[in-house]
């Protein structure tokens, strides 16, 4: 396993954070693939940093942003503090959610 450990980057239902300990109690000691077909906010597979796994979700936004992150954590960076440069009032809220829904419509 790594050592540098990472925590959920967003709050998910079902979220496992507080239940790290109680999880790692149940993981074999050894195994080759770490496999996490539901991952959510991931606590599990981001505290462990396993070096091998595979891991899925249903939620394709979600897999999504694990893949920006993968692919290019900086750029992932750079948005989000350019949103969080932004006065976040109800207006800009629902012209990003909107803007955002619509790309999903569009199949983008």
């Amino acid at each position: 396993m790594l050592t540098n450990t990472m925590s959920p980057f967003v709050k998910w239902a079902g979220g496992k954070t507080q239940l790290i300990e109680r999880l790692r109690e149940k993981v074999p000691p050894f195994f080759h693939t770490y496999y996490e077909p539901f991952l959510g906010g991931g606590a599990l597979f981001l505290h462990e940093g396993y070096p091998q796994a595979v891991v899925s979700d249903v939620n394709r936004e979600l897999i999504n942003v694990y893949r920006q992150i993968r692919d290019d954590v900086e750029a992932v960076i750079e948005a989000v503090k350019r949103l969080d440069g932004e006065e976040c009032d109800q207006a800009y809220y629902t012209s990003v959610r909107t803007a955002y829904n619509e790309k999903l419509r569009r199949g983008g």
